[in-house]
């Protein structure tokens, strides 16, 4: 099941940050090698797909 979401926090040094659902809920912990095509240089509220 995918999921939308706005990347909340982001720690490009360690490559992992978190994504806070759009639809609510906790954050979910996200690390850079789930979005291999978008490199690691991500910004903070960029919305993202999850599943």
């Amino acid at each position: 099941m995918r999921h939308e979401g706005k990347l909340t926090e982001w720690n490009d040094a360690k490559g992992f940050g978190f994504i806070t659902p759009t639809a609510g809920g906790p954050r979910v912990f996200v690390h850079i090698s789930a979005f291999p095509a978008m490199g690691a240089a991500q910004q903070s509220t960029s919305r993202l797909p999850t599943s």
